[in-house]
């Protein structure tokens, strides 16, 4: 009867059944099911509790009274619920897949991980399994098993193009962006349609250098947030000078656009995940653009504007509660100039909680901001959850490590979280967000007219040759000779360490003139995440200096030791003009290495520069470009003079590092900031 659709006359007989056989479990089943068909939560929750009574190893009863409690929102019981069916049948593939989803969201991904892998071996698992196995792995850190696991999934589900999304991303995040474009193009050619992998791939071939092809990607799709996409769109690498008028003429002309159509977003950090990261390194101030697309996001989305509570209350009596957040507190440099701060501040005075978002990092830098905490809060990556959990805290200030590095930090920061906000120094742009408080620098580091560049108000540290507490960096033995890089032994080798997309146009006319000036001169450089930034680098240089462009070399990425040894390897160190090097300097000086540097009007443009007045030594800071090309080819070509700045700069480097100033400094700012009456 319940097959042909007659549930009243089914019901009625199961009733009757088990009126006359109270111990008939199955009939029991039955009705626990057609009662839950119906929504009668209650009712199909006694039904499966009586067959559980009756046989306790029912694992389909377990199974489906964990959904009913789920759907209840008491997550233990469903948890219990599903492990007790576990336990009678150890291939249950809908329960572990429930289980393990119920664990990860309760932050027990070890868990979680371990109920996906023991169902494994006791059947083939599904789609589904296999899905949340990625999910979990890829928050536990485990990239390439989480890729497996995603790979998986689409082997026994084809239709998934989301997951080629999915693995993009992960490739994306561990830096293999030629690989993670090929799953963004898969996910498009099976989905075009899908909003998601048109923003993925888009965004992918905007960082991979080909604008113009991302923008023919966004054109097929509608969704607002492609729109957002589509109107920022930013190159990469430039490919001439020409490159940043027209696109920030078009930038904002586009922007403005969207304001006027009166564009409507809902999250965001979903729809859109972008910020203006490439516009800071096109050397021009950046005020005017960062606020007006700030502006038009308040508008699109007023949810962003949310107001944490505790933020209209008078502060709590006790010790001033800072927050330090940011995706990047690993072995990362917003790790690195975290660290001493969070683990130097006054616990008579100062409470620090650091706020991290998944995947977390397991590396010593990682380990070392955990231990140094006094709390940890592991945030969801959904931006109301995010907030709320955020508001919990109570914070009085919350000191934003990085804005414009990570999307979800970026659209987070536009709600009022603590009752000072700030932001410092890992992405050196103001951010025009309205509820920023401070923008925190060092009085060496900025120009004396700074503040107009800035939407926060200016706050400067006195005195650091830091914008934090650094700890000394060491050459990690044994040393390698420059012939284990691939370069030759015989050379000058100038090495621009820097990521590609800060070697800004002008700056070629300097690198042609140190070429030409020194004909035994190799400039080395590192290869970019993308293969493409090399190519595009490499055709701008040849349009450039053709006479002397087959001395560049590109070497591949390093690992963070020999990242190290390959500075020690070589003769000179180039210096960004516009977008400086800041821990790259900072490795640099502890190792005595010379860093030829030209400041800028930015403070971006001044970190090296703010770092030899620090050391009171000056002589490698150039006045002009010509000036740059002198003192570099003057070192390079002069073993003596080489020596000399060695011996210099490692006597007066230890003016750098573990200044306990600077955490006193930082203090000083709190202490300021939260409590403006002192």
């Amino acid at each position: 009867m319940l097959q042909r659709g007659q549930t009243a006359a089914g019901m009625a007989l199961l009733e009757k059944i088990v009126a006359a056989d109270a111990r008939n479990f199955e009939a029991w089943f039955l009705l626990g099911a057609v009662e839950h068909r119906g929504k009668r939560l209650d009712a199909a929750a006694h039904a499966y509790e009586t067959v559980i009574a009756l046989n306790p190893r029912h694992a389909d009863a377990c199974y489906f009274l964990g959904n009913i409690r789920g759907e209840q929102g008491d997550k233990n019981a469903a948890m219990r619920c599903y492990g007790a069916a576990l336990e009678s049948r150890p291939g249950f593939v809908e329960a572990a897949r429930n289980l393990g989803a119920l664990l990860h969201e309760a932050g027990r991904l070890g868990d979680a991980v371990a109920c996906y892998r023991r169902v494994l071996e006791h059947s083939a698992g599904s789609a589904d399994l296999y899905l949340n196995l990625g999910n979990a792995l890829r928050d536990t850190g485990a990239h390439d098993e989480a890729i497996a696991a995603y790979r998986e999934a689409l082997r026994l589900d084809p239709r998934r193009p989301e997951l080629h999304g999915a693995i993009g991303d992960l490739y994306d995040e561990t830096g293999r962006a030629d690989a993670a474009l090929a799953e963004y193009r898969l996910g498009f050619a099976a989905a075009p349609d899908s909003p998601a992998a048109c923003r993925s791939l888009g965004a992918a071939l905007a960082e991979d250098g080909q604008p113009e092809q991302a923008l023919a990607t966004y054109a097929r799709g509608s969704a607002p947030g492609i729109r957002v996409l589509a109107a920022t769109v930013l190159p990469a690498i430039l490919r001439g000078a020409d490159d940043i008028a027209r696109w920030r003429s078009r930038y904002a002309a586009e922007v403005r656009r969207l304001s006027d159509a009166r564009v409507t977003l809902s999250d965001p950090a979903r729809e859109v995940g972008s910020t203006y990261f490439f516009l800071s390194y096109h050397g021009l101030p950046n005020r005017e653009l960062n606020t007006q697309l700030a502006d038009f996001y308040g508008r699109a989305c007023p949810s962003l504007l949310w107001t944490a509570p505790h933020c209209e209350r008078a502060r709590k009596p006790g010790r001033t509660r800072v927050g330090f957040i940011s995706r990047f507190m690993h072995n990362h440099s917003i790790g690195k100039l975290a660290r001493g701060v969070i683990a130097g501040l006054s616990r008579e005075e100062f409470e620090a909680i650091t706020v991290l978002m998944p995947p977390l990092r397991d590396d010593e830098i990682a380990r070392a901001i955990r231990a140094a905490s006094d709390r940890v809060v592991v945030l969801p990556l959904e931006l109301d959850g995010a907030r709320r959990a955020i508001a919990e805290l109570d914070l009085d200030v919350l000191f934003y490590e990085d804005i414009g590095m990570d999307p979800f930090t970026y659209f987070l920061a536009f709600a009022r979280l603590a009752r000072v906000q700030c932001v410092g120094f890992g992405h050196p742009d103001t951010t025009g967000i309205a509820n920023m408080d401070y923008w925190i620098s060092n009085d060496l580091f900025e120009p004396a007219d700074a503040a107009k560049d800035y939407s926060e108000q200016l706050f400067l540290l006195h005195d650091l040759g830091t914008t934090a507490y650094y700890y000394r960096p060491q050459l990690v033995p044994p040393a390698k000779r420059r012939q284990d890089f691939g370069l030759p032994g015989d050379a000058t080798l100038y090495l621009c360490p820097q990521t590609l997309f800060k070697l800004h146009p002008q700056f070629d006319a300097v690198l042609a003139g140190i070429l030409r000036g020194d004909p035994r001169a190799r400039l080395v450089l590192i290869e970019g995440a993308a293969e493409n930034w090399r190519r595009i680098l490499a055709a701008r240089f040849e349009r450039a200096f053709a006479d002397v462009a087959a001395r560049v070399v590109f070497l591949p990425q390093q690992s963070m030791a020999d990242f190290t040894r390959l500075i020690a390897a070589c003769d000179v160190m180039l210096d960004t003009p516009h977008f400086n090097g800041a821990t790259t300097s900072l490795e640099a000086f502890a190792l005595g290495m010379p860093v030829v540097t030209l400041p800028t009007a930015l403070q971006r443009g001044r970190h090296t520069t703010g770092m030899y007045r620090k050391m009171q030594w000056t002589p490698l800071v150039a006045r002009d470009a010509d000036d740059y090309v002198r003192i570099a080819l003057a070192l390079g070509k002069e073993p003596d003079r080489r020596e000399q700045a060695r011996r210099e700069i490692l006597a007066r480097s230890d003016a750098l590092f573990e200044d306990r100033r600077a955490v006193r400094e930082f203090e000083r700012f709190f202490r300021e900031s939260a409590d403006p009456r002192r």
